[in-house]
Formats: C-alpha cells, structure tokens, sequence
C-alpha cells in the first residue's frame, strides 16, 4: 500500500542523518528519496576545505529540496577548541573553558558571531553549539574544558553572550545537552551515565544556563542520554523521558523552540535500548528532530517504524503536525538567512582575530610567575595527540608538542611519551632528564592528565628531579587544566587548552614574550 505522502514528509523531516566522505553517497541518496530525510549533520569526515564544503552543503541543499519541497538543516558541532569540525584551525575560535577564563563577554559574544558567519558562508545554517552543561566533576571524560566551567553562575552569563552572540547574526545555535551533562564520570558514547540529583538541586546548577539562555532566546536544545531517577522513574535516558522533555523542558520551562536529540547511535542508547527503538521512544517523549548521525540506513528503519506507529495511533498524529509546524516555521526563518561566501580580506581580518583570543586565552595557573627563563637547553616532553573522546576531533598529526617546541626555540631536546606512560616509560624519560647535564629547564605538556594518569606519575617524576637540580619546570596543559592541580609547588603551570598546531604557536608566543631565552 502506498504510504499518505504528507505523513511521510513529516516524518521525514524529524529525522537528521549523515554520511562518509566529501560527496553525498548512493545509499545517503537512496535513503532520502525513499524516506524524505529532511536534515543533514556534517563532520571533519565531510570537511576537506572551505570550498568543498560550500559546495556539498549546495549539493545537499538542492537534493533535499528536490525531494522533500523543503530546505534541510545542514548542521554541524562547531563548538570551538577540543569540538572543531572546519579543518582549516586558523579559522575555529578557542573552546568554552578557554574563552570563558578571560572573563571578557564580549570575546564570548564575538567568538560566536566569527563562527556563525563562518559556517553561513559555507551553507550551513544550524551549529549544535554553545554547551551549557556546568563541569561540576573534574574527571568527566567528555565534557572538560568544552564548557564554560565549574560554577552554573559562570556558565550562564558566558552561555547567554554566545547565544547572543549567534543571535546577532540571525543564526541557529543549540543548547546541550539539555538537562546537564558536566557531573559524570561516565561518556554517553560509551556508556550509561546516571545523575541522581532532585528537581531542585538541578535548579540551582545544571538547570540555570539552560532556564537564562531560553530566556535570551535560544532557538533550539539538545538533549542528553542520562538517567535522572528523580525526575522519571522508568530507567530511560532523558531523551526518552517525557517527564522531562515534555514536562520539564516544554511546560515548566517554557521552551517552545526546537528539541534535538543527540545521537540516537551513542551506546548509552543503542546498547540499553536500541537505536530504533530509542528513537521511536524519543518522538512519543517530545523530541522535534532525531539524530542519527553516522548510518542513514539506520535512520530509514527508524522513519519507517515511525510512520507505522503514527498510522497504528501509538503516536499522536496532532503531536506530529506540531512538531513539522515548529521545524517548518524556523526553516521558514532560514530561507530568508542565506549570506555569500566571505572574501579573503574578511577571512584575514577574522584569522586576525582568533589569533588574538587565543593568546589571550593563555594563561598562569596561578597568578604569581611573570618572569621565566628556558635557557639553552630545554627539554620538552609529552604526549602525541590522541581523540580524548569519541565526539573530539580526528588527532592532529602534524607534529607532538615536544616536537612543535623544539622548533619554535630552535633549541633542546624533544621527548615524545605514550598518551598514559607505565613505570617503564616513566624511567625512560627521567633517565634522559638526568643524563642531560646541561639541561636548563623542563617544559612537560599534559593532555588529560587527570584521566591518564601515568601523565601524573610521570609530572611528579620530573619535578622531583627539577627541584633536585635547581632547574625550573613549567607544565602546559592540552585540554583540561584540571591536571595542574596535581604539580608540586615548584611547577609552574600553563592553561594551553588546545592540542594543535594553531595554539602551539600561541603558546611559543605566550613563554617568548615572557622572556624565554
């Protein structure tokens, strides 16, 4: 039987899905004619320069159009720092934690406007950025320094400005990951976090970014796979709960924008629950648009079995109009919101401008070293990159940090160690320390410390010969700066925040201007 053609546009158009390489696939292709897939999210895996970028995001525009008679959400997780997805990391701004430790609002607000016209002059028109989880664990795998930090205070105020920020360029931004990832130990990629906190302890802390940032007038949220036992009783995550999608998120807190799920692929969903099934269970809970992210087969059954759960009544065919209704209403908006490709003289002049937050975001741990000195002998150790989560970035293989410092300084010995260095490792690198005998200074690079701790082991090591020989000891940290809490007092420490090239070079300019060698 053939199916109602106006059922299927509308299930088609909740439903975001992807594909691999630079060019739309057959499969992706097929997929979107049988089922009407209205939206598309893009990775580095579809990123190989601007201009292949713009042009596939008119590829994908022109197609869906052709199929659905609607425009797609191109979106991508554009966040910043650690989350860059553009290639080119000249033009991605510096991540949350970073920005947010310059204390300056309008550097937030103005990272957000460089980024939203960045991706409008490629053709995308939705960033699943700012995130407004509060970090309030240190050790959660996932999270770290892509937010703004610690205390919910803080995070609402830089979380406003970035909305803000987006909002002046008329651009879609979206909250995550609604309602509060940063106090788990566990990734939702990987696992089944769990947050057993009350209505109204999360109000005092995960819940305010989020409530103030609705207020500014975000447009869209983003939900998390977590479970949150006080506020619905099933064991089902809170992309699946309606308690708290529909009760929480649209009744309590008002919330008429557009609902996203993260993705439906992570295995906190498809090991507990299956990706069909939590899919189908976040539709009935409230969710506007289904993300699943990486295998549009995977998406097309869950359309399918959408569709027959809508005819057989078990979802409410006026919760479906509504929910097209609000997703037609906002592509509506950004039909009326496409800009041309930026020059070069304006590409510059932004380039310009991330140079300047990033080095701004460079700082002392603590405020008490303005004055150090390499000398002519540096040793500079640490990892090589490595994607500290499954939502990272691809590592960067243009260099190690050592590496990078050796030849920013002209000078000094490079040592590159594993990513969590054993006893052996650990021997290894203090044995060369040692047998340098003309060594004048340890500069160690942390990435993650906090969690590989063999970096750790491997820090304390290398102070304790540091302060054994009268030579100073400077830690950099790659990501988090959590990791610096663990340096005994003779080490001098460093927030670098970012593992890549484009802040290794700020970092040189960073221990240069403070007269290094």
């Amino acid at each position: 039987m053939d199916k109602n053609p106006e059922l299927l546009r509308q299930v088609g158009q909740r439903f975001v899905t992807g594909f691999h390489g630079y060019s739309m696939d057959q499969e992706f292709m097929d997929i979107v004619r049988e089922f009407k897939i209205g939206n598309v999210i893009l990775f580095s895996r579809n990123v190989q320069n601007f201009g292949q970028l713009r042009r596939l995001c008119g590829q994908i525009r022109e197609f869906i159009w052709q199929q659905t008679g609607q425009i797609p959400f191109i979106m991508i997780d554009q966040e910043g720092g650690t989350v860059s997805r553009l290639n080119n990391d000249e033009l991605n701004v510096p991540g949350e934690m970073a920005l947010a430790e310059t204390r300056d609002m309008q550097l937030i607000r103005r990272a957000a406007q460089i980024t939203a016209q960045e991706l409008m002059s490629c053709g995308i028109n939705l960033n699943l950025a700012p995130v407004l989880d509060v970090n309030s664990n240190p050790d959660n795998p996932v999270i770290g320094a892509r937010s703004y930090g610690e205390y919910a205070q803080e995070v609402t105020e830089c979380g406003v400005n970035a909305v803000q920020g987006y909002l002046d360029e008329n651009f879609l931004c979206c909250l995550k990951h609604f309602p509060g990832h940063g106090d788990t130990a566990v990734d939702s990629h990987l696992g089944l976090p769990l947050i057993d906190r009350s209505l109204d302890e999360l109000k005092e802390r995960e819940l305010m970014p989020f409530a103030q940032a609705i207020l500014a007038g975000a447009p869209a949220v983003m939900t998390t796979h977590i479970l949150f036992p006080q506020l619905e009783k099933e064991n089902i995550p809170a992309t699946m709960s309606r308690e708290i999608m529909t009760g929480l998120l649209r009744k309590q807190m008002k919330f008429n924008g557009l609902i996203i799920s993260d993705c439906m692929e992570m295995q906190a969903i498809q090991k507990y629950y299956g990706t069909v099934e939590g899919a189908v269970a976040g539709i009935k809970a409230g969710v506007d648009l289904i993300c699943i992210s990486h295998t549009a087969s995977l998406a097309a059954k869950a359309a399918e079995k959408i569709y027959d759960c809508v005819q057989d009544a078990e979802i409410s065919q006026d919760e479906m109009r509504q929910a097209a209704e609000r997703i037609d209403a906002v592509k509506a908006k950004c039909r009326k919101n496409m800009t041309k490709e930026l020059t070069s003289e304006q590409n510059a002049v932004f380039k310009k401008e991330i140079a300047t937050m990033r080095y701004r975001t460079i700082q002392w741990y603590k405020q008490d070293h303005n004055d150090i000195w390499l000398g002519t002998e540096p040793l500079f150790i640490g990892c090589a990159d490595y994607r500290t989560a499954l939502v990272s970035d691809q590592k960067d293989s243009t260099g190690t940090f050592p590496e990078s410092m050796k030849k920013y300084a002209g000078c000094g010995t490079a040592f590159v160690t594993d990513q969590d260095p054993d006893g052996r490792k650990i021997s290894q690198a203090v044995s060369l320390f040692r047998s340098r005998q003309g060594c004048t200074s340890v500069v160690y690079g942390m990435y993650n410390g906090h969690i590989k701790r063999g970096q750790l082991a491997l820090g304390q090591a290398l102070a304790a010969v540091a302060q054994e020989r009268r030579i100073p000891m400077i830690a950099v940290t790659l990501r988090d700066p959590y990791d610096l809490r663990f340096m005994p007092e003779n080490v001098m420490g460093i927030m670098g925040w970012e593992y890549s090239q484009t802040q290794f070079r700020q970092l040189w300019k960073f221990l240069s201007y403070n007269d290094v060698i």
